[in-house]
């Protein structure tokens, strides 16, 4: 009987082997999308750069040099830095032996 129709659901038609439509997302949406994937990837360069990849060598003045006690022989080289009046004050610790 042509005039009697089968109505399916969208869960039916899909099931049935018909392909559904995809909605396509609204431009405010791409656009929303676009903008947290730039600053995402901002983010990342940005975090690379300072923390993965820093600046090289070392300051020509600092505020203090801290010697941090541990094994090896380090106060020659703090001496050193002291020396070359790299900074005004010089930390030495001399660990905890208890």
């Amino acid at each position: 009987m042509p005039g009697n129709r089968l109505v399916m659901s969208h869960a039916q038609e899909s099931k049935a082997g018909t392909p559904r439509r995809r909605r396509r997302l609204s431009r405010r949406w791409r656009a929303l999308i676009g903008v947290v994937a730039g600053l995402f990837l901002a983010l990342t360069v940005a975090t690379a750069e300072l923390l993965v990849w820093p600046a090289q060598g070392m300051p020509a003045q600092v505020s203090a040099i801290v010697m941090l006690a541990g094994p090896g022989d380090r106060l020659p080289v703090a001496l050193d830095l002291a020396g070359a009046q790299r900074a005004r004050v010089l930390v030495l610790s001399l660990g905890y032996y208890g």
